[in-house]
């Protein structure tokens, strides 16, 4: 996550937030989230 939230400039919280990730869950490869907050992009 903090690699993530560095490349793309955005806090690690916003991130766990927006895709409802929980501090124990580790991300895998393949898995798909947000970088931005899915509430304000056009779909």
């Amino acid at each position: 996550m903090y690699s993530i939230s560095v490349k793309y400039n955005v806090k690690i919280n916003a991130l766990r937030r927006w895709n409802k990730i929980d501090k124990n869950k580790k991300l895998h490869i393949k898995d798909i989230i947000f970088l931005e907050n899915p509430k304000l992009v056009n779909q």
